[in-house]
């Protein structure tokens, strides 16, 4: 690729610090622009930036019986943050970071180097979505109200129909369309539910008279402070509702532009919500001293749940 080639070319001569600035702006540059959030935050949340210049957010409280709700605090873990009126709250943003990784140098200036700078784009996306989901489920699980839990009754054993009507019965005062977010064993229990339920009338048809949409989260795991968590329990399902009525979303979701250091030239004036670093390394690869790029990426976030009356949640065992 004679682009390539010139991009190499221009970075002779240049010192570590510039290259790697370079070779961010690369990997930094945004693989689609038009979805910018994972998913299931998108569907549930109020989306909202904070500028560069600011670390604050806000959030209103509009119902009386939220007394407390869980957010991300600057140490990255949830905690507790208590309401003392309703109407405009406020919190800050926290740093959120993706596991080093790396990538062997002599591979960068090969002809195939913007070919795998391209797939650490994809990368770091999706391990920041991860880390954005895996905060986001942390939240959403502490803020379920403790009498919106469903177990497993007498003799039974699997998630069924009746534990998901239940589930909805406990929010729907406060919303007209559900989501039910599945770990993995629960969602095989559903798999199997036109096997083991109504022989009669699909399950599908009556999950569609509920107004659930069924999401299955995927069993992914995410290495936090060197050990892997899921993202989500296996075992547990969260209901989440809305209400499309009156625009209400029970979660608050945002994240801190970060200005501009790291863009190419075409993109000098944009502001970027998540940016990537790399430092040169030395690691052990098979026995042998090998030059490396040890990248990560980073972003400035934090979520609240506002309305938590919105949520249900079933534990399989």
């Amino acid at each position: 690729m004679d682009k390539w080639k010139e991009f190499l070319k221009s970075l002779e001569n240049k010192d570590a610090a510039t290259i790697n600035r370079e070779l961010a702006a690369i990997v930094g540059a945004p693989v689609d622009v038009d979805k910018p959030y994972p998913e299931v935050i998108d569907i549930v949340s109020d989306k909202d930036t904070v500028s560069k210049d600011s670390t604050n957010f806000y959030f209103r409280i509009t119902s009386p019986r939220v007394k407390r709700v869980y957010a991300i605090g600057a140490n990255g873990e949830v905690q507790l943050v208590r309401i003392n009126k309703e109407g405009l709250q406020t919190l800050s943003v926290s740093p959120l970071t993706t596991p080093l990784e790396y990538v062997v140098i002599n591979d960068i200036y090969s002809a195939k180097g913007y070919d795998i700078l391209g797939t650490l784009n994809k990368d770091i996306k999706s391990s920041m979505d991860l880390a954005e989901l895996e905060k986001f489920f942390a939240v959403l699980d502490a803020s379920v109200p403790a009498g919106n839990v469903i177990t497993l009754g007498s003799g039974e054993t699997k998630f069924k129909f009746p534990h998901l009507k239940s589930m909805r019965q406990k929010v729907k005062n406060y919303a007209n369309k559900f989501y039910l977010f599945t770990g993995d064993n629960v969602d095989e229990d559903i798999i199997a539910w036109d096997y083991d339920e109504d022989k009669y009338r699909s399950i599908k048809d009556m999950v569609a008279d509920l107004n659930v949409e069924i999401i299955y989260v995927g069993n992914y795991t995410l290495n936090k402070d060197g050990s892997d968590v899921k993202v989500i329990d296996p075992n547990t399902a969260y209901l989440v509702g809305i209400n499309t009525a009156v625009g209400m979303k029970p979660f608050h979701f945002v994240r801190k532009d970060l200005g501009a250091p790291y863009t190419q030239e075409a993109e000098k004036d944009a502001e970027k919500q998540r940016i990537i670093h790399f430092i040169d390394s030395v690691i052990n690869i098979s026995g042998t001293q090998t030059a490396v790029k040890a990248y990560w990426g980073y972003e400035e976030m934090n979520l609240v749940c506002k309305m938590p009356l919105m949520l249900a949640k079933f534990v399989r065992s």
